[in-house]
């Protein structure tokens, strides 16, 4: 019969609790604001129509910002407590759309911007922009 490791209580309640926390402070007004202007920015537009936190699963929060003659674009942050090595888990999913787009006619997002917490707005996490 196969080991199983014990669940741990203690780990789960903290990740719960880091997660709520980062859930709370994204939807600081100012947070929300600088979050807007850097998806402007990349997005190369000025004429915001709709800015939306559009999905928070169990794994990421993606908030989309719509603006006038121009696509959308979302901008998804895995979240804190949620898994182990967010910025390893952002470089390997947009290493692996660029090269699924690369090699195969699949259509996928296109991948405007993405970084590390140090890049992100307010120091947010890692992060994805896609239009």
């Amino acid at each position: 019969m196969e080991v199983r490791m014990c669940y741990d209580d203690a780990a789960s309640e903290t990740s719960d609790r880091v997660a709520d926390a980062w859930a709370i402070y994204i939807l600081d007004l100012e947070i929300i604001e600088k979050i807007g202007n850097f998806l402007l920015k990349h997005m190369q537009a000025s004429d915001p129509v709709k800015f939306t936190i559009w999905q928070t699963s169990a794994f990421n929060t993606a908030l989309q910002m719509n603006v006038e003659r121009s696509h959308a674009a979302v901008m998804r942050f895995p979240l804190p407590g949620a898994m182990m090595f967010p910025e390893e888990e952002v470089r390997s999913e947009v290493a692996t759309m660029r090269f699924i787009g690369d090699q195969t006619t699949i259509p996928l997002p296109f991948v405007v911007h993405s970084g590390g917490k140090q890049e992100s707005p307010s120091e947010l996490g890692s992060f994805i922009i896609m239009e």
